[in-house]
């Protein structure tokens, strides 16, 4: 079996300013490929690099880290937490709609179909559609 990963972000590429802001968003799709069968559906995910929890006290030891947001089947994913690290859930309008706390850096969220919910980590926001 052999696997396709693409990966997109809009940080890749060229800038023409003395400013360059990037996203930290990596857009990630797979798919599982073999000769005589069908290939499998198209996995996707997005991995954000995000501040660490723990920032420490100087400004040598900021640090960030990649966690994996998906989406599928009305659940949200999200990968790469700290051990008990809460999650907030929130409506693009800002009404709470609940929260997850990470097991083994893992959270998962149950979301309406078709919206965008706003993922609160930290101090760090992150929009997601929910597929």
């Amino acid at each position: 079996m052999e696997y396709v990963s693409k990966i997109n972000s809009d940080d890749f590429g060229n800038f023409y300013t003395q400013l360059v802001q990037l996203s930290g968003c990596y857009n990630i799709s797979v798919t599982a490929t073999k000769a005589g069968y069908d290939n499998s559906d198209v996995a996707t995910a997005k991995l954000y690099w995000l501040p660490t929890s723990d920032i420490g006290t100087n400004i040598n030891t900021a640090k960030t880290r990649g966690i994996v947001i998906q989406s599928a089947g009305g659940f949200i994913t999200l990968s790469g937490l700290d051990t008990n690290e809460r999650v907030d859930f929130f409506t693009v309008d800002g009404v709470a709609l609940g929260s997850a706390t990470a097991t083994d850096g893992t959270a998962t969220f149950s979301a309406t179909n078709g919206t965008i919910v706003v993922a609160k980590i930290g101090k760090e926001s992150v929009k997601i559609a929910v597929e």
